[in-house]
């Protein structure tokens, strides 16, 4: 199905719906893609290409146990915007070049992000404020550096206890940013260019899995300084700016 509009207006709009699926759609040129809202839960997403809005791709607000699957959101102002949404489920998605952010998070716990591409985005790649709990792996983050110290791969503010594992940060303004009110996240198993492209400002903030699995630095990568295993995982000591 293809809706293509005139850059108003919502494409797919559901409020206090639940229970729906919603796939192999082509969507382009309105405000919002998609627009769920006021408790819609339990509704399903798949093989969806939602792109050139001029606001958000998708936008899911105080609405739960959704399911992503193959989405493409690219050239938005926003790709995926979450409010007050919790326990949902992204899979197989696409966020390039959008103008802001490839997902933006508020208040949402216990979402889990699978096999996430996000490239060439202007603001982050990935963004949570006052968002607990979230899974990511499998995520490649690249080249979100159109300009300046804003446009970061994952940043976190006044957000705890999420995990990032399995995971490739590369050419971006800063890879990773924790505000000093984001506590006991965790990042293990992931690719990293640099430490200095880190920023964790955070207490209690982990760079390993609690054992002997820790990161892939690129300035931090030969036998010489203790950093590969038979993993070609780094699980000697390396301090994060």
């Amino acid at each position: 199905k293809v809706i293509d509009g005139t850059g108003t207006g919502k494409a797919i709009s559901l409020t206090s719906s639940s229970g729906n699926t919603i796939k192999n759609c082509y969507l382009a040129r309105f405000d919002y893609g998609i627009y769920f809202s006021n408790s819609s839960p339990n509704n399903t997403l798949d093989n969806i290409s939602s792109n050139y809005h001029d606001n958000t791709s998708i936008y899911i607000n105080i609405s739960d146990n959704t399911s992503l699957t193959n989405i493409e959101a690219n050239n938005n102002s926003e790709g995926i915007s979450l409010n007050s949404s919790d326990s949902n489920h992204f899979d197989d998605i696409t966020l390039n070049n959008n103008t802001n952010y490839g997902i933006f998070a508020q208040s949402s716990t216990y979402n889990n992000f699978t096999n996430i591409t996000a490239a060439n985005n202007g603001g982050n790649a990935l963004y949570l404020t006052s968002s607990n709990s979230n899974i990511f792996s499998n995520i490649n983050i690249v080249g979100n550096s159109l300009g300046s110290y804003s446009n970061n791969g994952l940043k976190f503010v006044s957000s705890d206890n999420n995990t990032a594992t399995s995971s490739a940060f590369k050419l971006n303004s800063l890879n990773i940013i924790l505000d000093a009110d984001s506590g006991n996240n965790r990042f293990y198993n992931n690719n990293f260019t640099s430490k200095y492209k880190i920023s964790d400002s955070g207490v209690g903030n982990l760079w390993d899995n609690g054992t002997n699995t820790g990161n892939w630095w690129e300035a931090f990568d030969t036998e010489a300084e203790n950093c590969v295993n038979s993993s070609n995982i780094c699980a000697a000591d390396y301090e994060v700016k």
